[in-house]
């Protein structure tokens, strides 16, 4: 999912604040830098209910920032071959997948909340 504002915050303060935001709920970081892009690579940790690796990129525009969420695409894959093997594992395999993909939505909406109030915070 990717967002865009027309305002133009620091963009490394910007990608600490997500960074730590991400370390906060579990996740190990790793971050990139360039001119005009910051990249951070979240990997949730053993004790967490998420299982993609997921990928945040900060980028300046000619307009403002743009932020991209994006997770591994290979989730949809793996519930619709879960759906097959159910008869076969009683569902538990696909059970945890559902509840791992709800997670990482409520995850995913909890951060463009924090990332809204962080732009806004940044700019005052």
């Amino acid at each position: 999912m990717r967002y865009e504002w027309t305002t133009t915050p620091n963009i490394n303060k910007l990608a600490k604040q997500a960074e730590d935001y991400f370390k906060t709920k579990n996740f190990l970081t790793k971050t990139e830098k360039t001119n005009s892009t910051v990249k951070i690579s979240a990997m949730p940790n053993k004790n967490t209910e998420i299982k993609e690796r997921i990928d945040i990129e900060i980028q300046k525009t000619e307009k403002g920032i743009a932020i991209n969420f994006n997770t591994a695409e290979k989730k949809q894959k793996r519930i619709k071959i879960e759906m097959l093997l159910t008869f076969i594992t009683g569902g538990a395999l696909l059970l945890n997948e559902i509840k791992s993909k709800e997670k990482l939505d409520a995850l995913q909406q909890d951060f463009w909340t924090y990332i809204q109030k962080t732009i806004s915070d940044l700019q005052s």
